[in-house]
C-alpha cells in the first residue's frame, strides 16, 4: 500500500450512522456517543474505508496529566476545552499494515487543530488518550511521539461521580501540538486568544457588597497601629480570593501589576508591605518592610522567570501605601536600564579593575558624557552607534565638533 494516497477526513453527517454500527461491530468497547466537542474521522485510501478515528471532550480529572501539565486546579477547568481525548482508534481486520496507525495518527494531528478551530470556535493544544495496559502496551502512540506520563488510579467514571472499584489503572499519553503548549496551559495569565472559558461569576454586585455583613459581628483582634482598614472588608476580601483559589490570606498581595499582555514579554509584579517588622530591623528610620515578586514569560522562547526581591523604605504607610512603593521601586530600575545598564553593557564596567584614587570616577563621568552625547542625537542604538564610530573616526570629531565641517555634519550622525 502507498501511504501517499492515505486520506484523512472527518465523516460527513449522513454518515454518523455507518461509522457508529462499524465502531460498534469491530472495536471492543463499541461505540462511543458525543461526549462534549467531538470530531469523528475516517482514513481512506482509493475511496475504501481504512480506520476510524474520534476526538472528543478532554478527561475533567487526571492526575498525571494535570501534574505533567504543571496547571493549578483554578486554571484546569476553564482550559480543558484547549484539550482533546482520543476517545477511539480502530483499523479494519486486514488493514493492519506496518506504520499505518502511526501514519493516520500523524495526519490526523496535521489537520485537527485547524478542524477544531473550525467546528467549535475554540483553539486546540494538547491532545490525550488512554490505553489499557492488559491489552495493549501504547506502542502506536510512542511510536508517533507522544509522552507517557503515568496511570490513573483505575476508578471508573459512573452518573453518580467515580465507582467505588479499584480496577486496573490505565497509561495515560499525551501529545502537544505546538512547542509552547504546556508553558501556554499552565501560565497563570491566559493569551486572549486562548480564553474561550465561559464567566464563573453567578453573584449580582448586590450580592457582593453583602459579603462583609457576614462578618461584621467577629471582634478585631489588631492592634490600633496596624488598622489599615475594617476587618469586615478584609476578611470579605480574602473569603473571596480563597473562592478564585487562592491557596490562603499570605498569596494576596498588597498591590498586583501586570504589563507587556500586547507585546512579547508578559510581566507580573506583586508586592506584600507591612509594618509588624520594624522593631526587628536593624535600620534606622525603618517605616515599611517590602516584598516584591516578579514574574517574567517571554512568548516567543515560552520561557518564565522569577524573582524576588525584599526592601526597606523610611515612608509610612501614610506617605506610601504598596502601590507606591511597586511604583518607586519601578523608578529605580528605569534609572539602572537607562544609564547604569547601558554603561556596563558597552564597557563592561563591573568588571573593571582601576580602583586607585580618582581613576574609577573619572572613567565613570567619560563614559556617561560619551552614552549622553550619543544619546542626544536620538539614536535607537547606543550599541550599534559605537560600533558605527569605531569604524569612522571622522564621526567621532563631527560628534566633538573639533573638525571645520562639525557644524553641517553633526546632524547627520
Amino acid at each position: 500500500m502507498d501511504f501517499k494516497g492515505i486520506v484523512v477526513r472527518p465523516i460527513e453527517r449522513a454518515e454518523v450512522s455507518v461509522f457508529q454500527k462499524l465502531m460498534q461491530a469491530h472495536h471492543y468497547l463499541g461505540a462511543l456517543p458525543k461526549i462534549g466537542n467531538t470530531i469523528r474521522y475516517v482514513a481512506t485510501y482509493q475511496d475504501d474505508w481504512l480506520a476510524l478515528i474520534v476526538f472528543s471532550a478532554a478527561a475533567l480529572k487526571c492526575g498525571a496529566r494535570d501534574n505533567w501539565i504543571g496547571w493549578k486546579y483554578r486554571y484546569q477547568y476553564d482550559r480543558l476545552n484547549l484539550l482533546a481525548n482520543n476517545s477511539r482508534f480502530l483499523i479494519f481486520p486486514g488493514y493492519h499494515f506496518k506504520n499505518l496507525a502511526s501514519k493516520i495518527l500523524s495526519l490526523c494531528q496535521r489537520r485537527i487543530q485547524n478542524d477544531w478551530l473550525n467546528h467549535f470556535g475554540s483553539p486546540l493544544l494538547l491532545l490525550e488518550t488512554f490505553v489499557d495496559p492488559t491489552r495493549f502496551h501504547g506502542t502506536i502512540y510512542k511510536a508517533s511521539n507522544w509522552h507517557f506520563v503515568g496511570t490513573t488510579k483505575g476508578y471508573q467514571r459512573i452518573r453518580g461521580g467515580y465507582s467505588d472499584k479499584n480496577n486496573s489503572g490505565k497509561m495515560v499519553f499525551v501529545r502537544p501540538l505546538q512547542r509552547d503548549a504546556i508553558t501556554i496551559l499552565s501560565h497563570p495569565i491566559l493569551e486572549k486568544y486562548y480564553q474561550t472559558g465561559g464567566r464563573n461569576m453567578r453573584l449580582n454586585a448586590d450580592q457582593m457588597k453583602s459579603l462583609p455583613d457576614f462578618f461584621r459581628n467577629i471582634i478585631d483582634p489588631r492592634r490600633g497601629q496596624g488598622r489599615r482598614h475594617r476587618l469586615e472588608v478584609v476578611l470579605a476580601i480574602s473569603a473571596a480570593a480563597i473562592l478564585c483559589g487562592m491557596a490562603g490570606y499570605k498569596e494576596i498581595p498588597d498591590h498586583e501589576t501586570v504589563d507587556g499582555i500586547e507585546h512579547g514579554r508578559i510581566q507580573t509584579r506583586k508586592i506584600w508591605v507591612t509594618i509588624d517588622l520594624n522593631d526587628y530591623l536593624d535600620f534606622p528610620h525603618a517605616g515599611q518592610a517590602f516584598m516584591i515578586k516578579r514574574q517574567s514569560y517571554d512568548k516567543k522562547t515560552g520561557k518564565t522567570s522569577n524573582e524576588t526581591a525584599y526592601g526597606v523604605t523610611s515612608l509610612r504607610p501614610n506617605q506610601a501605601d504598596a502601590e507606591k512603593v511597586l511604583q518607586i521601586n519601578r523608578g529605580h530600575w528605569v534609572i539602572e536600564n537607562s544609564c547604569h545598564y547601558i554603561i556596563d553593557w558597552n564597557y563592561n564596567e563591573d568588571k573593571s579593575r582601576v580602583r586607585v584614587g580618582s581613576g574609577p570616577e573619572n572613567l565613570t563621568r567619560l563614559r556617561r558624557f560619551a552614552v549622553g552625547l550619543i544619546k542626544s542625537k536620538n539614536v535607537k542604538s547606543v550599541s550599534q552607534k559605537m560600533r558605527q564610530l569605531l569604524l569612522n573616526r571622522r564621526a567621532v570629531f563631527e560628534y566633538l565638533k573639533l573638525s571645520r565641517n562639525s557644524q553641517a555634519h553633526c546632524n547627520a550622525y
